[in-house]
């Protein structure tokens, strides 16, 4: 293989093996008597080009990150005797993403050592013109991390979402927000100002060039608001009560005076209660709460506590007139004093019951509610409705499938009310709906007495979703090892999950759903001749 000098603007190739020759076309065509193939190859992305036969040597490199972006290698020929062959094998640059080859326009594909090579010739004692391509491929999709969900202080509804991209030059970022259409957003971050309160989602994936796109990332956000409806402006009483509402908190925290926020929600009323504050002018932050979701922006109202007007003097007494001493006070009789009223609520907690956040495989449960003060007695709610519960022991039959939210406050003797009451909330199933592929098999235990049963792969089971539903708890068995399903929110795989071997079915870990989907949610079996049982589902708001 010879090289001409080193001015030439394209490589140029002389191979002497069995009379063939690759070269550069110059001026002067070969002898028409040989057979002469001319080829001009194209590369895109990035990789290598080898002639392999005749003879050997690199004659193109091709360093196009963008798998559409197109290289002229140059133009070469090799000539034969009779019909001339050449051979090209292409290795794409890995190190880089770039992992596959694809050739188009060769006469002849063939495979040595495990790699394709592409193959153009001339006809017999004649020549040609060729045009191969090679397509080095980028498989590889780029990874993307969770989103970590900031919090924007001083603004209403603003969220941000943090995350990291593996490969920033050559992967993009694309958002949806609550299921929306596709946006391109930041290599790094997100931002959202949502419009109302309650659960949003937003889904991020990253996408490189050549169409290769990571896991999708979901992070649910529960937007909170607060307002105060009323409130004292001037006043001479030093406690101070306020009406205040919120679309979706559960709770309330307050903060007068710069001072740390706290608990303040009387009962489960939307009222807060200030105590004692002193003479002045006063501002309280008001922020709903629930659970870790709080709102940034707090409410603020401000007001005057006026300073108490001396007593009044009344009438002087006449000095002509001697006061009349009256009956001497007894000694002995001790003055009374004043009693203080209580104003210390008492605290609620559970003693026994269904767990907070746990699957609850039956329609009935009993709570109980005990009180750090004695003689309390109890309210309680479910779902927002007073139910009895006096004595501390709540009794619930019939519940209904889906989440339920039991809240028990205790309330002492002298009408103070938890403030901050005991919360449970708790999933009863739902039935899959049976489809092609699947047999209903009596089983004790099971939720409503069987299980549907399936060892052909792709047999499908399905149950309606409503938005707001933040996960899915799969209950089901296999009476063998390697057992898999995959759950689907429409077209949209979810997770892939093993189903344990166990004579009874038991709870699958828990697939998260986009709070924004609602819809069909799928049961694909994917394993084949592994019997699938499943019992029921537990959809979790």
């Amino acid at each position: 293989m010879h090289v001409l000098s080193s001015t030439a603007r394209r490589l140029v190739v002389l191979v002497a093996v069995a009379a063939s020759v690759l070269a550069v076309q110059t001026a002067a065509p070969p002898a028409a008597h040989a057979g002469t193939v001319f080829f001009s190859p194209e590369a895109y992305g990035t990789g290598r080009l080898d002639l392999v036969e005749p003879g050997s040597g690199s004659f193109c490199w091709s360093a196009r990150s963008d798998p559409y972006a197109k290289h002229d290698c140059g133009r070469f020929y090799v000539e034969a005797v009779f019909q001339a062959w050449a051979w090209m094998r292409a290795d794409p640059y890995e190190h880089v993403g770039f992992t596959e080859v694809e050739w188009e326009n060769c006469d002849a594909l063939r495979t040595r050592d495990g790699q394709v090579e592409c193959g153009v010739h001339s006809p017999e004692l004649g020549s040609a013109e060729k045009q191969p391509r090679v397509r080095f491929l980028d498989v590889t999709a780029p990874t993307l991390s969770p989103l970590t969900v900031v919090p924007h202080d001083g603004e209403e509804r603003a969220v941000g979402y943090e995350y990291a991209i593996s490969d920033t030059s050559a992967a993009s970022a694309f958002c949806r927000y609550d299921g929306g259409a596709e946006t391109a957003c930041s290599a790094k971050r997100a931002r959202a100002v949502w419009p109302s309160e309650g659960w949003h989602t937003v889904s991020v994936v990253a996408r490189d060039r050549s169409g290769n796109e990571s896991q999708t990332r979901h992070a649910d956000v529960k937007i909170v608001d607060t307002t105060i409806r009323s409130g004292p402006s001037t006043t001479r009483f030093p406690d101070a009560f306020f009406e205040v509402g919120s679309g979706a908190g559960t709770a309330y925290e307050c903060a007068v005076d710069d001072a740390d926020f706290a608990p303040c929600r009387m009962g489960d009323e939307d009222q807060v209660y200030v105590p004692s504050v002193s003479p002045g002018t006063h501002r309280l932050l008001v922020r709903a709460v629930d659970g870790e979701w709080k709102d940034p922006v707090p409410a603020s109202w401000t007001w005057t506590l006026l300073a108490p007007t001396p007593t009044d003097p009344g009438t002087p007494t006449d000095p002509g007139t001697p006061t009349d001493p009256g009956t001497p006070t007894d000694p002995g009789t001790p003055t009374t004093p004043t009693p203080q009223k209580d104003r210390t609520a008492p605290d609620t907690r559970v003693t026994a019951g269904p767990a907070h956040g746990s699957v609850l495989r039956a329609t009935s449960t009993t709570l109980r509610a005990a009180a750090t003060e004695k003689g309390a007695t109890f309210r309680c709610t479910l779902d927002g409705r007073a139910v009895g519960c006096a004595n501390g022991a709540l009794a619930l039959r019939g519940l209904r499938s889906g989440t339920h939210e039991v809240r028990l406050a205790a309330v002492d003797r002298a009408g103070n009310a938890d403030r901050t009451p005991a919360v449970r909330r708790f999933t009863v199933p739902t039935d899959l709906r049976s489809a092609k592929g699947w047999k209903r098999v009596s089983t004790r235990g099971a939720w409503g007495g069987a299980v549907l049963s399936a060892s052909r792969r792709k047999a499908a089971l399905t149950t309606s979703v409503a938005r707001g539903t933040r996960s899915a708890v799969l209950i089901g068995s296999s009476s063998r090892i390697g057992a898999k399903v995959s759950v689907y929110a429409g077209r949209t795989r979810l997770a892939t999950l093993s189903v344990p071997r166990a004579s009874a079915p038991g709870l699958l870990p828990a697939v998260r759903v986009p709070v924004s989907f609602h819809g069909r949610l799928k049961v694909v079996v994917r394993s084949k001749g592994k019997p699938v049982r499943l019992d029921a589902v537990a959809l979790v708001r």
